[in-house]
This record gives structure tokens, sequence and C-alpha cells, in this order.
């Protein structure tokens, strides 16, 4: 989720965005930031070969795109990169977020304003420093037909615990000392120590809930083939190896039904072709669009190009048992100049953690 967000992280809003979109009219959209974080990306992407850079005068910054007033049968979101999997304990890079944050829900959301809210749980209670309680939301139906329980989610966690399956978001577990199933439709969580980072973390993908009987159904193809047995507002529905995903609305969602029938995500890997693709009509829109290609965009009549305002937290706590990174959701140019500064600093050793 986020990454949120890490998962109210920018893939996962413009996805939201598309999705409850009006009519079938191309819109992309794009990340900008502080002048000094464009300029790093833009070196990983390459300089834009003509027309104003993001931030000048030129670019005008959306918070967000239009609201929607009416639904449409499908759409169609470019992607950068196929994801190597679809399991939730593995959802680390854009790609994968993108299309697990629409199909797998937490325990809690980010909100736009970076806020933590009631997902699957409609309660979140911190009895004691080192407790925290979720009471899930009743009557939640699974993909494949199952009903959520305290069950799913000690199960689902239990994953992200477990060192054996290699999950991205283990360490944001370390300070959890047992998850227990307290009542059939809650769970509680017991910390080592306090931790004013946890709940954060269960807005993110290391809160996802599957159907514990799904995921165990489906095995060591969990996330590569099959249903994800998830509680989101669209479904898996085919993947094309090496070409695209397609999801489904799941007309059985507890929430606000999706305003799109269905959603094809397309894996080109190239940006001229990400970019033609969407001045052809191939696909509506897209998360990190070429820099060389806002011009073309941006003039091209068929669409709009929305550059987007991207948020950074850089939280510093001193005095942390141990020297943690955490830059999630950051790209790679970003959490080299922050490993940089890190190193300019002696003890005493520093925790980071940035949510985007």
């Amino acid at each position: 989720m986020p990454r949120s967000l890490p998962w109210s992280g920018a893939g996962r809003s413009a996805l939201r965005r598309a999705a409850h979109r009006p009519s079938p009219l191309r819109r992309y959209a794009l990340p900008a930031a502080a002048l000094t974080v464009v300029s790093l990306v833009a070196a990983c992407s390459g300089p834009p070969k003509d027309g104003p850079a993001p931030g000048s005068a030129a670019f005008k910054l959306s918070a967000g795109t239009p609201a929607a007033t009416g639904g449409l049968d499908s759409f169609t979101w470019a992607l950068y990169a196929e994801p190597p999997t679809l399991d939730y304990i593995s959802a680390f890079d854009y790609p994968q977020n993108t299309i697990v944050s629409n199909v797998c829900e937490s325990l809690m959301r980010w909100t736009p304003q970076l806020t933590v809210a009631p997902g699957l749980a409609e309660k979140a209670t911190n009895p004691d420093p080192t407790t925290w309680v979720y009471d899930l939301r009743p009557g939640v139906h699974f993909h494949d037909g199952g009903v959520l329980s305290a069950d799913d989610v000690v199960f689902s966690l239990g994953r992200q615990l477990d060192p054996a399956g290699g999950s991205a978001w283990n360490s944001n577990f370390a300070n959890v000392e047992a998850i227990t199933k307290t009542g059939p439709l809650q769970v509680t969580v017991k910390l080592k120590q306090p931790d004013a980072q946890f709940p954060q973390y269960m807005a993110t993908a290391a809160g996802v809930v599957a159907s514990k009987s799904g995921v165990e159904k489906a095995g060591q193809d969990y996330g590569t083939s099959g249903s994800l047995d998830c509680t989101g507002p669209f479904k898996l529905g085919t993947w094309n190896k090496g070409q695209s995903i397609e999801l489904q609305r799941f007309d059985g969602y507890w929430g606000a039904k999706a305003k799109s029938a269905k959603v094809v995500f397309s894996f080109l890997t190239d940006p001229s072709a990400r970019t033609n693709a969407l001045l052809n009509g191939e696909a509506d829109g897209g998360y990190l669009i070429p820099t060389e290609s806002y011009d073309r965009l941006s003039k091209s009549g068929v669409g709009t190009l929305y550059s987007g305002i991207r948020n950074w937290n850089l939280t510093i706590i001193a005095g942390c048992a141990a020297p943690q990174r955490r830059t999630r959701g950051m790209p790679r140019p970003i959490q080299e100049m922050i490993s940089r500064w890190i190193s300019l600093f002696p003890p005493p050793k520093v925790k980071i953690t940035a949510l985007r």
C-alpha cells in the first residue's frame, strides 16, 4: 500500500483515480516533488529532451484529478515492469503494489493526508503502550467466497513474521512478540517495547489480510497463478505472462463499488512504448511517465498530463537499539543520498523512516 501509504502511495492513488473517472478520456499521472528530488529522479530516467522541466512555471502541480461522475466498462494502465509475484508479502515495488493495492486490503488504510484510518479493522485500540487490539469488520467476504475472521488475520500477519517466507516486510515485525486471536473478530498484537510506527505499518502491505484457506490451497503457486483470495474492490482475472494482468470488479465488496468493471495492466518496459501507448490509446494512464515524453504528452491533445505533488516525511529517532533505515517508496537515488547522509554522523545510532 502502500507502499502506503507507503500505501497512500502515488501508484495506488493514481490507479484509484483512474478507475473512478467518468469517461474513457485518457489521462496521464506522474510524480513531482521538490526541485532537488526531481533532479535526482531525472538522473535515473534521463533528462527531458525538449520542453520545460517539472517544477518550472509551465507545470502546474495537482493534488489530485477530477472526481468521477459515472462508471465505465474498462480502462488500461501501463506498468513499466511485470510483477514477479503478486504475493502480498513480496509486494514491495510499484508494479506489484499498484495491482495488489486494488485486490488486497490491510487492517488499516493511509489517507491522502498521510493519516491512518480504519480498513479491514473497523477499530484499533491501544490499551497499553505495548498492545494493539484490532476489531474486524463483520461480514467481509473474500473473493473465493469465505468470510473474514480473526484466524485469517493471525495467519496473514504470521506469514510476514516467518523468516522462511522471505517477506519484504519482515523487519516491520521485529518488535512483535505475539499475534493472537482474542475473539472471533478480534486480534491482539503484543509488542516487545512501545513502537509508535507499528500502527502505521498495518496500513501498508505489511498489514494485508488474505484468506487462510485460499493461501494454503494455492501453496507455492500463491501469487503467481490463480486467485489471491483477498477482500479488495477488484479480484484477480487473467494473467497473460509477459503481456498483461486483468482485474475484474468484485461485486461482493463490502465497501463502495468500483466504478470500472475491468482493469487491464499492460507491461510496457520500454519508455518509448509507454509513451506511444498513451498517445495512440492503447493505455489510458500510467505511473512514472518518461521525463522525455512530457512535452509530447502535454501538447498531444488526447489526454491530460498531471504533475502530482509528492510528500516526503523524514522521521529521525535517536537512541534506538539498532540502526535501521526505512526508505520504502523512495527512488533509489534518494535512498543512496540518505545512506550517505547517515554515514556522516557518528553515534548515537539513528533510525530513519520515510513515508511517501
